[in-house]
């Protein structure tokens, strides 16, 4: 019998540095995507911030997908947009991977192995090797479509920067709007 080591210290130093640099990447796919809603919908980067910051990723997707829709100067613009989508929310399946299952390693020969299970009807579990090129090659396709993602946007018009300053937060409890209210009124 095989006793796999599930501990994360277990796991080699290189590779959980490419798993950080997937993550990370997954990030920066993610804020591109942010910042195209934001293009698409014409509205600037403090306003999109807003509106999608508590979107899920695939949200986010569906979103900008239909903005693009809406307001891209050409259907060749969208079908461009697809393509680039595409290629992030394969890689962010993979991503995906890496961030929900465990890793472990085989305690004879080091190998590095990940956790797979599948609920659908019925149950299947696997232990797969894994390989430094193949997390590695999921950091580089989410970088590469997040930077084909920028320059897109770029020929655009890219994001707009927000032209009027905020203002200080207000506190948004009941109690605090009405010493506002008895303080200033109605109008403030």
């Amino acid at each position: 019998m095989i006793v796999y080591d599930f501990d994360p210290n277990g796991i080699p130093d290189d590779y959980l540095r490419a798993i950080g640099r997937v993550m990370l990447c997954a990030a920066q796919a993610e804020d591109s995507v942010r910042t195209a809603i934001g293009v698409f919908l014409k509205i600037d980067n403090i306003e999109t911030l807003a509106l999608t910051n508590q979107l899920s990723g695939p949200l986010k997707d569906k979103i900008l997908r239909a903005a693009a829709e809406l307001n891209a100067a050409s259907a060749s613009m969208v079908d461009t947009l697809d393509d680039i989508l595409d290629d992030i929310n394969e890689a962010m399946v993979s991503r995906n991977a890496y961030a929900h299952r465990s890793l472990c390693r085989h305690p004879d020969t080091g190998e590095v192995l990940i956790w797979k299970e599948k609920v659908s009807g019925s149950i299947e579990l696997e232990l797969q090797a894994i390989t430094l090129a193949e997390i590695n090659a999921v950091g580089d396709k989410l970088l590469e479509a997040s930077h084909r993602l920028t320059i897109f946007l770029q020929l655009c018009g890219g994001p707009k920067n927000r032209e009027i300053a905020l203002r200080d937060p207000l506190k948004r409890t009941k109690a605090a709007r009405n010493e506002r209210r008895s303080a200033h009124g109605d109008h403030y």
